[in-house]
């Protein structure tokens, strides 16, 4: 069973319960935090691998300097149609949308300003990672079970689907349907209707508070061990951006 866009016309404007977009291969036909890194890496390897070890394996950080980098060339996303205009028919009907993503929130709010300005959207910041387990406690955290529709991609959403109260998928196969179905999920295929592109952003901030931080550690970390201690440049604890129009929780 597949489900069309016109097929949900009727029942959205109905249901007053928000569509949560997750972004990650959900709303884009690849994972964008991927997308970004191969991008990136084809044009300068090397500063690409300098970003991930400063990050200490944080692909969004890494992404987040990556594109405030003078001179960027910046990668661009496929959106799926079908995905946004699932989104229109929401945003028409009064419902509200929800993007989630483990990308940087700024270039989350990026996006989000350029397809649907009013959405509410929940984005990797320093100290929140977005994997699917932190999305599924984030989601359940707002939302608890059942009080959310979802678009997302099945073989990745497996952690937090069973949250929703109705799942549009794309890739689903019938094994996860069943499995949700028995969750009181009612899961249907989100079938492609053709691809958009869009540029992703960086933003204002991101870059700066890098440099300072990374020039504090450093500092801090020489007056310890300077002989064997390279400059620690972990911005895990760093404080996101406050930049943007982003709606933030």
């Amino acid at each position: 069973m597949s489900v069309s866009v016109s097929s949900c016309a009727l029942e959205t404007h109905s249901a007053a319960l928000p569509l949560v977009v997750d972004v990650d291969r959900g709303l884009c036909a690849e994972n964008p935090i991927a997308a970004g890194l191969r991008h990136s890496a084809a044009r300068h390897p090397g500063a690409t691998l300098a970003a991930l070890w400063q990050a200490a394996g944080r692909r969004d950080l890494a992404l987040a300097r990556l594109l405030d980098r003078p001179g960027a060339v910046l990668p661009r996303l496929w959106l799926r149609c079908a995905a946004l205009d699932l989104m229109d028919n929401w945003r028409r009907f009064g419902a509200p949308v929800v993007l989630i993503s483990a990308l940087p929130e700024q270039s989350l709010a990026h996006l989000r300003d350029v397809i649907c300005p009013e959405a509410v959207l929940f984005g990797a910041r320093a100290g929140r990672a977005l994997s699917a387990r932190g999305k599924a406690d984030l989601l359940a955290q707002v939302y608890g079970g059942g009080g959310f529709d979802l678009v997302a991609h099945g073989p990745s959403a497996q952690v937090f689907a069973p949250l929703a109260r109705r799942a549009m998928l794309t890739g689903l196969k019938g094994q996860q349907r069943r499995s949700l179905l028995v969750d009181g999920v009612h899961a249907s295929a989100l079938v492609d209707t053709g691809l958009r592109p869009v540029l992703l952003r960086g933003g204002p901030g991101w870059a700066e508070q890098w440099d300072g931080l990374e020039a504090a550690m450093g500092e801090a970390r020489q007056a310890v061990r300077p002989e064997r201690h390279p400059p620690n440049q972990d911005v895990s604890d760093a404080g996101h951006s406050q930049t943007g129009k982003a709606a933030r929780f």
